[in-house]
């Protein structure tokens, strides 16, 4: 008999990979040639408070070259307003070369079990994707990161017009691994985004909380390494 469960989703960063350092160390590094006192921290705080004001970039129906063309400026625009608050400068190339492309693998991480958690994943037959509010770089930071094997549909917003919690975002997910949603388990570590948005397109949602921060919840099932949600689906 076919396993009830045939396809997992999961988050991107926070869930699958992390920023190696922070992304304010990493602006830091740009930063500090124009005023060496300002913090890593500092910057990091300021980056989160910008992309908390700031939509998910959503850009429908557009030639890959201009989406990508599209995403090069978004970006630019959260971290060009991120320095402006501190009345820093940021060159367009700068930006790109040093800031933009590291993020397109050397910036980030894997969490320890990731890997070894999709390879037991894929010798049991389940469909992998990832479903995230990133951009084109999705698949070069998953093959620089050295799962893009392992992930059989990478999702990611920019080129579809929404963004989760969207529900619609985790349907274009459901389609792409040839599944309905009862057949599907959604793993990430935000409530709203993935907890909430994988709910309303009909998905078991499966809260990673790393550092058990979250309060309990009835009816929501919280993990706290990616490695736990196996012995969840050997018992079916």
């Amino acid at each position: 008999m076919a396993h009830p469960i045939q396809a997992i989703l999961f988050d991107a960063v926070g869930t699958l990979f992390r920023v190696r350092d922070s992304v304010g160390a990493i602006y830091h590094r740009v930063a500090a040639r124009h005023r060496r006192s300002i913090t890593p921290e500092a910057l990091d705080a300021a980056f989160h408070e910008e992309m908390a004001a700031t939509d998910p970039m959503a850009f429908p129906h557009l030639s890959a070259d201009h989406l990508r063309e599209m995403e090069l400026q978004w970006w630019y625009d959260r971290v060009y307003r991120t320095f402006a608050r501190f009345d820093l400068p940021l060159h367009f190339e700068t930006y790109r070369t040093e800031i933009y492309e590291p993020f397109r693998g050397a910036a980030w991480e894997l969490y320890p079990e990731s890997r070894d958690t999709l390879i037991a994943l894929r010798e049991r037959g389940i469909t992998v994707a990832v479903v995230s509010n990133f951009d084109s770089r999705l698949p070069d930071v998953l093959t620089a990161l050295g799962i893009g094997a392992l992930v059989d549909h990478p999702i990611y917003a920019s080129p579809h017009g929404v963004a989760k919690p969207d529900p619609r975002l985790f349907e274009i997910a459901l389609e792409a691994c040839e599944v309905k949603a009862e057949a599907a388990i959604h793993v990430g570590d935000d409530p709203t985004d993935d907890a909430a948005g994988a709910r309303a397109a009909g998905i078991r949602p499966l809260l990673i909380d790393r550092e058990g921060k979250r309060l309990p919840m009835v009816d929501l099932p919280v993990i706290r390494r990616l490695d736990e949600l196996l012995p969840l689906l050997d018992r079916g």
